[in-house]
This record gives structure tokens, C-alpha cells and sequence, in this order.
């Protein structure tokens, strides 16, 4: 008999591999991969892969430093380049797209509900301004109008984060696909089995904290972790952008009949 640890890599809207580890002696590397956003990701789907239900998910929601450093995508501000910020670049919405169609109230809607950010207003009147002079089609221009919009204003980090995360969690539909996946995670768990899931913002925090409470009420998990785990400062300093990491961690209880497949 095998077990399998189920890996969901980089926030909901990448691809899910699975991989197996062999509980013999040595590791044999079984695998899949759907090329599919998680919060489509059901039951079914997972039974797909044909490797049973897993003691062990680990849901890593960050951006990986390969695509933040990825000029075709430009997640961020620090690399130049088109204002795209899809996950999966074969279809949906691009950021640029949204800047382009959505309107003052609309854009400062999503720059306060998935930026937090505390000058969405101000921000979204000087893109609305700015659209009307020319497309914006380049992540340099997008910050250089953020940062005129918080001229003046004290801050620690850049004027542009928060608008840049909020467009990229608007565009991948990030929050709605986690609180998906978190909400079919006791069907695809052996009982015993551990979900792992590391967010790094409090909006994702927040959604993992409520859902493993709700599970937690209905006897379906057993929450490992009352305080999100944070890194220590030798993590931080080998890995800056390890600094907002929260871990939280949940076991599968025995609890229905859903879990009896082995």
C-alpha cells in the first residue's frame, strides 16, 4: 500500500501535481498533472488520478520566485513588462484588460478588497486619468502612476505593492479558489491525513483560518495550529520573501464515511 502527498503549488490557478512517495524502502516518484484552476478542481477530479486519497496536502499560495523574476509575466514592479499578471496565460483576463474596461469605482473596489490598499480612490482616479491619454500597457507606467498617487503619504513599502496584488488575486480569482479548495479538502484526505497550507497576506490567512474553523466545528479537522506560524529571522535572512509566510496546518478526523476508500 502507498502513500501520496498531494502538492498544490502556487496559488490555486497553477497546476496541480500530486506526488507519490512509496512507503518501501527508496522513493518511487509517481505523478499528475492537470493543467486546471483548483477552485474546479472537485472530488472527482482528484479521483482521476487514480491513486487513492492522500495523508498529506501541502498548499503553497505564494508566487514562485521564478515567475515573480519572469519578464513575460511581471507579477511585480521591479522587472518591466506587459501588464498581464494571469497565472495561466492561455485564457482569462489580463490586468492590463481590467485597467482598460473596469471603472474608477470598480478598479477602487478591488484595490481596496485585495490590496487593502488605504488610497484606492486616489489610485484608481489617476489610472481612470491616465487611460484616457493612453493604454497602459507596461507594468513601469502602472507604478510611476501609483507612486504620484501617494505622493506625499509615509510609507514602508512601495506604493505600488498593494495595487499589484490586488490586480494579480483579482485576474487568478485567487481568494475564490482557495476557499474552494479548502472546502472539498476533507473528501480527498485519508483520516489521519495532514493539510498544510502556507499564505503569505492576511486576506488568505484569513480564509484558511475560517475554514479549518468550520471544518474544525463539524468534526471533519482537527486544527494543529491555533497561531499561523511565522519564519524565524535566520529564514528571513536567507529568504527575503519568506518574511510574510504564515503556516497553518489541520489533520483529517475519522469522521464519515468519505474516508473508508484506502
Amino acid at each position: 500500500m502507498c502513500r501520496y502527498l498531494a502538492v498544490l503549488l502556487t496559488a490555486l490557478a497553477l497546476p496541480l501535481y500530486a506526488l507519490g512517495c512509496s512507503d518501501q524502502s527508496g522513493c518511487e516518484p509517481r505523478g499528475c498533472h492537470a493543467h486546471d484552476n483548483a477552485d474546479k478542481r472537485e472530488e472527482q477530479d482528484i479521483a482521476k488520478t487514480r491513486i487513492g486519497r492522500f495523508v498529506g496536502v501541502v498548499m503553497d499560495l505564494g508566487v514562485s520566485s521564478l515567475q515573480l523574476d519572469d519578464a513575460k509575466r511581471v507579477f511585480g514592479f521591479q522587472t518591466d513588462g506587459p501588464v498581464d499578471m494571469r497565472m495561466d496565460r492561455s485564457s482569462g483576463a489580463r490586468a492590463e484588460d481590467l485597467l482598460r474596461k473596469l471603472s474608477e469605482k470598480e478598479l477602487a473596489g478591488i484595490l481596496w478588497d485585495y490590496g487593502q490598499e488605504r488610497r484606492a480612490r486616489s489610485i484608481a482616479r489617476a489610472i481612470v486619468r491616465a487611460r484616457t491619454k493612453k493604454r497602459l500597457l507596461w507594468t513601469s507606467e502602472l507604478a510611476r502612476i501609483c507612486e504620484r498617487a501617494a505622493r506625499g503619504a509615509r510609507q514602508r513599502i512601495h506604493p505600488a505593492t498593494r495595487t499589484f496584488q490586488a490586480l494579480r488575486i483579482a485576474v487568478n480569482d485567487e481568494l475564490g479558489g482557495l476557499a474552494s479548495a479548502l472546502r472539498w479538502m476533507p473528501r480527498v484526505l485519508k483520516a489521519g491525513g495532514v493539510v498544510v497550507v502556507i499564505s503569505f497576506h492576511s486576506l488568505e490567512d484569513g480564509i484558511v483560518k475560517r475554514c479549518f474553523k468550520d471544518h474544525g466545528r463539524d468534526g471533519l479537522f482537527d486544527v494543529l495550529t491555533l497561531k499561523p506560524v511565522r519564519p524565524g529571522p535566520q529564514e528571513v535572512k536567507r529568504n527575503r520573501r519568506s518574511r510574510s509566510a504564515r503556516l497553518r496546518a489541520a489533520r483529517r478526523t475519522p469522521k464519515s464515511a468519505v474516508d473508508e476508500q484506502s
